[in-house]
């Protein structure tokens, strides 16, 4: 989105760099458009957004060839204020949650429900009562099941409270808390299909900031119940991010660096609890000063190019490719401004199917995230 408040969307139903560079983008709004978030389903893609000057929820839709069904955007209840957006998709159609502020010192939790074609069903009444600060709702859904996870605050600086949904939004059960204790827990990201997700939160108190992470089951409750520090109080991790690739679970997250620039790391393991995290923290981005976005949105692989072929060429005179663990499985040099990978580590073999990350210096540093095959 532009500095004027004005959103751009481009589509395009072949997933090629060659292409997609050669598209006009097309205004989508005019006005405070902001923090757009998207969710595809086979036939539909649904865009929700923040109009600001006007206080209100807009989304609209395309078909599956980009071509764009609601010009300008359907707007939902005015005045309401709406931010902190979320979306997915189940097995009925999108589930999307976000907060509204319809007085000053109130902020609620709200979930709407558009069916498999587009259309907006139902905004369901607010989760939260009246006279709450509640933020940042985070979705996942898997089939018939749905849960949205938000902040709430409390004595001890705020807590997770979790509800359990159906696949058109309706409540099931009623909400529980998923963390108690000192400190502030806020900015949950989970992810999961249904019978059980990963939730990763960041906590501070005095010492500093962590990440945490816990297995949710389908019911609310964590496993270890008051989480895996993932990252010390020392270092002061933002904007994580957590997606599961298989029996693997990856995090990415933002690493303040007073010194040099921010760094962006990650880390995996095997399994659905920590029992042997990679301990390496691999650096896959740095000099990203001044180019921080509010959140990292990590929803699962991605292919570049797509599909993967022979080769994946990037700038630079040194180029690293790790695979999903950290693990560097191929160092390349060369002279002449790009480097190529062909699939293949350092003996030469092909590289087994899966997410790998390759990262190149000599301009700056570049980052690609590839699948292969």
């Amino acid at each position: 989105w532009g500095s004027d408040g004005s959103i751009t969307v481009q589509a395009a139903s072949v997933l090629e760099t060659d292409a997609i560079a050669a598209l006009t983008p097309v205004s989508l709004n005019q006005g405070e458009g902001r923090r757009p978030v998207l969710a595809v389903s086979s036939s539909i893609a649904l865009l929700l957004w923040e109009d600001s000057l006007q206080g209100t929820l807009r989304f609209a839709r395309w078909d599956k060839l980009g071509g764009l069904l609601d010009p300008g955007g359907v707007p939902l209840s005015v005045g309401i204020a709406p931010s902190n957006l979320a979306v997915t998709t189940t097995s009925l159609g999108f589930l999307a949650a976000w907060t509204e502020q319809p007085a000053a010192g109130t902020r609620r939790v709200r979930v709407g429900f558009w069916d498999a074609s587009g259309n907006h069903v139902i905004t369901h009444a607010p989760l939260t009562a009246w006279g709450e600060l509640n933020s940042n709702p985070t979705l996942a859904a898997g089939g018939s099941h749905a849960v949205v996870v938000w902040h709430t605050p409390g004595a001890d600086g705020g807590d997770l409270v979790q509800q359990q949904l159906d696949a058109s939004g309706y409540p099931v059960g009623a909400p529980t808390t998923l963390t108690t204790g000192l400190g502030l827990q806020m900015i949950p990201k989970v992810y999961g299909e249904g019978s059980q997700y990963d939730l990763l939160w960041t906590h501070q108190d005095g010492g500093g900031r962590s990440l945490k992470w816990a297995v949710m089951d389908s019911v609310g409750a964590l496993t270890p119940s008051g989480g895996y520090e993932i990252t010390p109080p020392s270092e002061f991790a933002a904007d994580g991010a957590v997606t599961r690739l298989g029996n693997a679970c990856l995090v990415a997250y933002r690493v303040p660096d007073a010194t040099d620039s921010d760094d962006l790391r990650f880390r995996s393991w095997m399994g659905p609890v920590p029992a042997a995290v990679d301990t390496a923290l691999v650096l896959v981005a740095a000099e990203t000063t001044g180019i921080h976005e509010e959140e990292l949105a990590l929803a699962g692989p991605r292919a570049w190019p797509n599909p993967f072929r022979h080769a994946t060429r990037v700038p630079g005179h040194h180029l690293e490719v790790f695979d999903i663990r950290g693990a560097r499985v191929r160092f390349l040099k060369g002279s002449g401004g790009f480097l190529s990978w062909d699939g293949r580590d350092e003996r030469g073999l092909v590289v087994p199917n899966g997410v790998y990350l390759l990262r190149s210096q000599g301009f700056g540093h570049t980052v690609r995230v590839v699948k292969v095959p």
